[in-house]
């Protein structure tokens, strides 16, 4: 599912075995009020119960809304902002920005925090469950790196009814290096692996993970997607 911003609508992408295409029967137009708030983050944990970042342009305490979309009603919002950092004159969503996913049963999700080697482990009811901090992995600071300060985490996640896998940048005498770490759905590390490029987006099946290789796609035009091997003695697969 992504959010078309033009039509206000949730669409369901499908995959015909030759092509992507948009099933209208499984697509959703969300109210107006709904519509308007924030649809970053979005997260469906029910037909018609919905967890969203808080819009950007309200002062709200809270990083999350929790939205009954049938009703066309806010439930509540929860968990307040970190005060990891001083603000200044950034907005929190701007310096908290971060990366959410669901498990199989939609009673859980994790927050990977962009700029901070942090995470968050909640229930979907709103109950802060774990927080996670990384231990200290190498200065954020690349030099010469296309941004001021390069994320840490920087990536979607993805996952499994096991574990979670999320790919992390650090940084070792200069040099930016990428990873992927593999995390339970209790907030337990399970494994950190080195990769040999940086990958973009990337999938898990079995103890396999195919990545797309962005390194060269400005210099021939074709994403490569390359396969990782994971050990299952590892991972739990």
């Amino acid at each position: 599912m992504v959010y078309d911003n033009n039509r206000r609508k949730m669409v369901f992408i499908a995959f015909d075995g030759d092509s992507f295409y948009i099933d209208e029967e499984k697509s959703y137009t969300y109210p107006s009020e709904y519509a308007e708030s924030s649809m970053n983050g979005n997260q469906f944990i029910s037909d018609e119960i919905s967890i969203s970042w808080t819009n950007v342009y309200t002062e709200s305490r809270f990083e999350y809304e929790l939205w009954n979309t049938h009703k066309k009603r806010l439930v509540r919002s929860f968990s307040p902002w970190p005060n990891w950092v001083p603000l200044g004159e950034n907005l929190p969503i701007v310096i908290y920005i971060k990366y959410n996913i669901l498990n199989e049963d939609k009673s859980r999700f994790a927050a990977f925090y962009r700029n901070f080697k942090c995470w968050r482990l909640f229930t979907t009811e709103g109950r802060l469950l774990k927080e996670i901090h990384v231990e200290n992995l190498g200065n954020r600071d690349i030099p010469g790196h296309s941004m001021r300060r390069a994320p840490y985490y920087c990536s979607n996640p993805v996952a499994d009814g096991k574990n979670i896998y999320i790919l992390c940048e650090s940084n070792e005498n200069g040099t930016p290096l990428e990873y992927l770490e593999v995390w339970t759905w209790d907030g337990e590390p399970v494994a950190r692996f080195r990769l040999d490029r940086e990958l973009d987006h990337f999938a898990i099946e079995g103890n396999v993970m195919y990545g797309v290789d962005n390194s060269n796609i400005y210099e021939d035009g074709v994403m490569k997607i390359i396969e990782y091997k994971l050990p299952t003695e590892v991972i739990g697969q």
